[in-house]
């Protein structure tokens, strides 16, 4: 199960590579399920175009960690962006669930709202569940 947590940063504008840093490095599956902002082109495609994609998409857009992390600096301002990362062996299963905005079997969740919080999804299950939150929660933001 996936425990949420969430910053109102009153120092600066939430970034979503504020909460990717306190992620260690991983070979789960990530999935852009919106992303809405001014931002460097990824692979190609502008801001736009890949919020369309992973919009039309009931499951987001595929991505690798590095990926995630390539867009994410590219971004100048998110203004929502949304990570969901799982097992890739898991997505059969998940696929439906993240249609339906259900992210209780992820091991990740990383978001911005509305350029005013910035949101952290950690499975409960996972040994560095406490070290990650600790470290998430000691942002200065």
């Amino acid at each position: 199960m996936i425990e949420y947590y969430e910053i109102r940063p009153g120092k600066k504008v939430p970034d979503v590579n504020d909460a990717l840093r306190v992620l260690p490095n991983n070979d789960l599956e990530w999935r852009l399920l919106e992303v809405e902002g001014p931002g460097d082109p990824f692979q190609g495609r502008s801001v736009g175009e890949l919020g369309e994609s992973a919009f039309s998409s009931p499951s987001g857009t595929g991505l690798s960690w590095n990926e995630v992390k390539e867009l994410s600096g590219g971004m100048v301002q998110a203004i929502n962006i949304l990570f969901v990362a799982f097992d890739l062996w898991k997505f059969p299963a998940l696929e439906s669930a993240l249609s339906s905005g259900r992210y209780d079997d992820c091991e990740f969740l990383a978001e911005v709202f509305d350029s005013t919080y910035l949101r952290l999804g950690v499975n409960q299950q996972r040994a560095d569940y406490d070290k990650i939150v600790s470290r998430f929660l000691g942002l200065d933001l």
